[in-house]
């Protein structure tokens, strides 16, 4: 978790310097949240729910370039540490290791940084395969590997 926030507080602001994506969700998280689901009703359903979460961060923090990546850095960062977690039970001890190593995809170093839902997402899905790996645990029996292959 501590790699990922290293990496991916490095650099953060790229020359004060947003790309296009990431200028529609600063422009749209300006907008009211009856504005943000007007809008998704035509263009961008996927990633209305994160516009109006960064509208509400925006409300707090205020609209800078640091303030629209910094929630991916977190969730990204979160998302590490459950995939550290997933290796450390799937594949112990050395199953720790995927939390080390999965900082240093380029794909994940580049969600890390970018004012977009993916971090977000990601960590969800991480955190989601967490809880479901506990779940199948705590059933009589479950104790085994989760998947036999």
């Amino acid at each position: 978790m501590a790699l990922t926030t290293a990496l991916g507080l490095w650099g953060i602001r790229r020359q004060n310097s947003m790309w296009g994506d990431e200028a529609v969700t600063w422009q749209l998280a300006q907008r009211s949240v009856p504005h943000i689901w007007r809008t998704a009703q035509h263009i961008d359903l996927v990633h209305a729910l994160y516009y109006t979460l960064m509208q509400g961060v925006f409300a707090v923090f205020g609209d800078g370039l640091l303030t629209l990546r910094l929630p991916s850095v977190l969730a990204m960062s979160l998302a590490a540490a459950g995939v550290g977690l997933l290796g450390l039970r799937l594949a112990a001890p050395g199953g720790l290791l995927a939390g080390l190593v999965f900082p240093l995809i380029p794909q994940v170093q580049r969600y890390t940084q970018e004012g977009r839902s993916y971090a977000m997402v990601c960590a969800l899905v991480t955190w989601s395969t967490v809880l479901l790996l506990a779940a199948a645990s705590a059933v009589p029996g479950g104790g085994g590997p989760v998947m036999p292959w």
